[in-house]
């Protein structure tokens, strides 16, 4: 038989038990909403970490890669350069220090104008230009720094 006090004890338990539950509840609800966030804000948030302005980065000769502060530390991730309007006219892509994947620049009305693609610093894969209008102008293919074939131009290809 349980005396008055242990009576009181056991209640008073119980109390503090029930409410660390619910908080536990409560933080486990915030917890759940907050990793409920979208894969593409997931992938926001981390483009957010791994993001600068062009004009932030340099270029190492002796590392031959681009940083932000420190040149012992390879940038990666993307950087753009926007125009007084707030629009968006050059975008490059970086891995370990390295221009890699798509070079893009667009023109101050948002058009694409230019799509480059990189690996480690050397133009490699397709070029394309486009005019203001965004129709395709030029189309050429790069192999590690070289150009390889040209597969359509509306510019005289001169032979040299």
């Amino acid at each position: 038989m349980l005396n008055h006090f242990s009576f009181q004890t056991h209640i008073f338990v119980r109390m503090i038990t029930m409410k660390i539950v619910k908080n536990s509840c409560i933080v486990a609800l915030i917890l759940g909403v907050m990793s409920c966030s979208s894969p593409q804000q997931k992938e926001n948030q981390v483009d957010e970490a791994n993001y600068c302005e062009c004009v932030e980065l340099f270029f190492d000769d002796d590392y031959n890669h681009f940083y932000l502060q420190d040149r012992t530390v390879p940038f990666s991730g993307k950087c753009e350069e926007i125009n007084v309007n707030g629009v968006v006219v050059v975008e490059k892509n970086f891995e370990k220090g390295k221009l890699m994947g798509a070079y893009l620049e667009y023109y101050n009305s948002g058009v694409l104008k230019n799509e480059w693609n990189f690996l480690n610093n050397r133009q490699h894969g397709d070029q394309k230009l486009y005019d203001e209008t965004g129709k395709l102008t030029h189309h050429s293919i790069y192999k590690k720094g070289e150009l390889d074939s040209i597969v359509f131009s509306v510019y005289p290809i001169v032979n040299q």
